[in-house]
């Protein structure tokens, strides 16, 4: 059966937006007018649907203005409710925004793709996907139980399938996405990690000394313990231990206790610092001119935009081998993944050699120029552009 002519092209993410009393929806920064903006060549009208709920304080979220963007939130935010009480007029709902749809982009993983997966499918609509991470990073904040590494197993499997049908993928890792969730479609690698500030140049620089007290830098959360907060600390330990004058500087949100409590037990209270948060760009970037060496001992990611971040800042880094940071430092400077001792030994070597850490800072502010903002994005404009030609020859093609 024909479907009706359609005008819009359908975003779906897992992402929770607020709205505000007078009907003004916000996000977290994460997707903005901008990030909208580029599904245009696909069809005038966005229709986001994702999780909405009311928000009192919209302090630090960013508005959407574009009057292009339409929301279809589905029922409920927490997951119980999405796929439980409401998984049926979910289901319903997506069909319906799915089958008026001229094409669907959905963001992966999102555990939205459950339901939208077999609409697509039978209803023969058109898609394209943006892979930003791998599924068990994105559960990690979950917990490990048995169910969670079930429901990690299943949304692999579904975004390999969702990657393998679509009609374009853009990733963004160079290649370790790509590799697990390959596509028959267009492809491109464009990372969603953004430089707020160009890189430095520092290619000509002499670099400075270090200071008495080494200034060790590490961005991440401490509300789930996959960015290797404990890992760090050990590591800052044992260099205590070796008669190295460090300090831990650890920017992020969350209970700092459990690491406080772990820096006291290893007797490196007074090496580890917490600096709470930073607003992005400038404040991060200067507080980031602080540090000496940047670490980032995740145990798992997809790409760390703060590593990045760093080394746009011509700092030397030492991070884990997984996900796609591999791509972004040289082999000598990773490290397995949960392991403090190779980590200690890594910083070390960057303490001890001054060539070692002039080498390290320059090959990663230009590796850093990759994710300068005019690169990206003309890479993601020429990627929805593609897709958006080819559809246009599919329905002058068609019957009419």
């Amino acid at each position: 059966m024909n479907r009706a002519p359609a005008s819009s092209v359908v975003f779906i993410h897992d992402h929770c937006f607020r709205m505000d009393a007078e009907g003004t929806v916000y996000s977290e920064g994460k997707i903005t007018d901008a990030v909208i903006a580029r599904l245009h060549p696909l069809a005038q009208e966005v229709v986001i649907v994702s999780r909405l709920q009311a928000a009192e304080d919209t302090t630090g979220l960013v508005a959407l203005k574009d009057r292009r963007i339409r929301m279809a939130p589905v029922c409920g935010n927490g997951f119980s409710r999405v796929f439980g009480r409401s998984i049926f007029a979910n289901a319903v709902h997506l069909w319906r925004e799915i089958g008026s749809a001229r094409f669907v982009v959905l963001r992966l993983p999102c555990l939205l793709s459950v339901l939208a997966a077999p609409v697509l499918w039978l209803r023969s609509v058109p898609y394209a996907v943006e892979i930003v991470g791998f599924p068990r990073e994105g559960l990690s904040s979950k917990g490990d139980g048995i169910a969670i590494r079930g429901l990690g197993k299943f949304l692999h499997l579904l975004t390999a399938r969702l990657a393998s049908r679509a009609e374009g993928a853009l990733y963004v890792t160079q290649n370790a996405l790509q590799k697990v969730f390959p596509t028959r479609g267009v492809s491109v690698a464009a990372s969603n990690v953004e430089l707020p500030l160009p890189p430095v140049d520092i290619d000509g620089q002499d670099i400075a000394p270090l200071k008495d007290t080494v200034c060790i830098g590490l961005i991440g959360t401490m509300a789930t313990n996959y960015k290797g907060i404990d890992v760090a600390i050990r590591a800052i330990a044992e260099l205590s231990q070796q008669g190295y004058n460090c300090e831990l500087h650890v920017l992020g949100s969350g209970d700092t206790d459990l690491f406080r409590r772990l820096a006291c037990d290893l007797g490196c209270a007074d090496s580890v610092i917490f600096d709470g948060i930073r607003q992005g760009g400038a404040e991060v970037a200067a507080w980031l001119d602080d540090m000496d060496i940047y670490i980032q001992p995740s145990r798992t990611e997809g790409l760390p935009r703060a590593l990045v971040e760093a080394m746009s800042r011509g700092l030397p880094a030492v991070a884990s081998k997984v996900g796609g940071i591999p791509e972004l430092l040289e082999d000598q400077w990773l490290v397995p993944a949960g392991e403090p001792a190779p980590l200690a030994a890594r910083l070390r070597q960057l303490i001890d050699d001054e060539t070692l850490r002039d080498q390290a800072r320059k090959a990663n502010a230009r590796r850093a120029i990759d994710y300068s903002a005019p690169v990206l994005r003309k890479r993601r404009d020429d990627f929805y552009l593609a897709l958006a030609r080819s559809l246009d020859n599919v329905t002058a093609d068609s019957p009419r």
